[in-house]
């Protein structure tokens, strides 16, 4: 009897055994499954991260050469600026402008940084009080136009006669001065 239940036991422990080392292997290959889920998600992220990588760096260098061409254009609408506002300086904002011819200068006058300075802050004041020059001159009315440019052009120096004659239309066009006959009236209002 005793080796029957010897063989029982022995056989309860096998199944005991047997149970113990199931439950171990499907506990391994439930983590195992888990393991490759994980790992198939990790993979489908990173495919996803690399795709993602290189848009963003497509994008990158497309931005970054329409940068550079906007910034050729910028450097480009500058430059034509720089060219416009020259050439606006040596054209009369007014399309019928009487020309006079004038000489070279044979030798370049040469500047020092404080008359560039004084000439630049009174440039803005100076057409005004040519133009208030003109009007007093013209408000007495015993002055020709001529008589008016030499005072002004010649005698005190105050502007050229292209800029004289400039001025002279611009105070006609807002209705600040007459010409009639060849004498310059103030307008009267």
């Amino acid at each position: 009897m005793f080796g029957i239940l010897r063989v029982l036991r022995q056989d309860d422990r096998w199944h005991e055994l047997d149970k113990a080392l199931t439950t171990a292997f499907e506990k391994v290959k439930g983590e195992t499954r888990n393991l490759y889920s994980w790992v198939r998600y990790l993979r489908e992220k990173d495919l996803k991260n690399d795709s993602r990588h290189e848009q963003i760096s497509r994008e990158f260098g497309e931005n970054s050469s329409a940068i550079k061409t906007l910034q050729m254009e910028v450097a480009m609408l500058k430059e034509e600026l720089r060219n416009m506002y020259k050439n606006s300086q040596k054209i009369s904002p007014f399309p019928d402008q009487v020309r006079t011819k004038s000489g070279l200068k044979s030798e370049p006058e040469r500047k020092t940084v404080l008359e560039r300075k004084i000439l630049a802050i009174s440039r803005p004041v100076k057409k005004d009080y040519v133009m208030q020059q003109i009007e007093s001159m013209a408000q007495k009315g015993v002055y020709t136009t001529k008589q008016i440019e030499t005072t002004i052009v010649k005698e005190k120096m105050l502007c050229g006669r292209t800029a004289f004659y400039d001025y002279l239309k611009e105070m006609r066009l807002i209705g600040r001065m007459n010409i009639s006959g060849k004498k310059l009236e103030k307008q009267r209002l």
